[in-house]
């Protein structure tokens, strides 16, 4: 599929609560099978981490959505792009290395890209994961935690890396406004995150009752189908009209 260039790196819209625009993009694979139909990502990256084929597959996505990032730059849109980087890609060597020189060669700036590790492929290995990030940051990526609250870390290991973004997780997300204990996770995980000076997405947003309750709880920035589902690149960017 890589080689014969069947997968597609489509883009999800995000959010600027504050302002009411959308603020960047989250860069996301699809595989569309001749035979077998749209496969799911959870299916094809795990085909691709079982099969030795992640770093591959990184280097693939790291430079389809750094052409996106230069489309948006041509057409004067400052967005930056979210780049999903697994457990298993985040082992790999050299990646850092290549993605430095993925921005290089496609003259990107380093803060025009956010890279999302969960909070399972940061404790897998903390000290290297820690390396790993501190270099990106060093270079002026910016770094995002995925997935914020799932995983099995404690808050010991935020000391460490240098984030500048949480993400909360679409379970707390999606229908908090009739769970009051969700609720008051949501409202806690973004007080804590602005008190370490994080800005917060929250995931997983489907309708405008949500949307408004986490501009009053003073999130940052929202994701999620009310606000666009993924698709593909060029549609995506005609959806802007830029103005004058």
């Amino acid at each position: 599929a890589i080689a014969n260039g069947q997968l597609e790196m489509q883009l999800q819209p995000i959010w600027d609560l504050k302002a009411g625009r959308i603020c960047g993009a989250e860069s996301l694979a699809r595989w569309q099978h001749a035979e077998r139909g749209a496969i799911s990502p959870a299916v094809f990256v795990a085909m691709a981490e079982s099969s030795g084929l992640i770093s591959e597959f990184t280097r693939w996505s790291i430079n389809a959505s750094l052409q996106h990032a230069v489309e948006a730059r041509r057409r004067g849109l400052d967005l930056p792009i979210s780049i999903n980087l697994s457990a298993a890609a985040m082992a790999e060597r050299g990646m850092v290395e290549h993605l430095l020189g993925a921005l290089r060669l496609w003259s990107v700036p380093s803060d025009a890209v956010v890279i999302e590790v969960t909070e399972t492929a940061i404790i897998g290995d903390l000290e290297k994961g820690a390396d790993i990030l501190g270099r990106l940051s060093e270079e002026g990526v910016l770094i995002s935690i995925d997935d914020f609250g799932v995983g099995n870390a404690s808050f010991a290991y935020l000391r460490q890396f240098p984030a500048t973004e949480l993400k909360i997780d679409r379970s707390f997300v999606t229908g908090m406004l009739g769970n009051v204990r969700s609720m008051q996770l949501v409202k806690a995980m973004i007080d804590f995150a602005h008190h370490i000076g994080l800005r917060v997405v929250a995931e997983g947003v489907e309708d405008r009752s949500t949307l408004q309750r986490l501009a009053e709880l003073e999130c940052d920035h929202a994701q999620g189908y009310i606000i666009g589902r993924a698709k593909p690149a060029a549609e995506f960017f005609d959806s802007f009209r830029v103005e004058a």
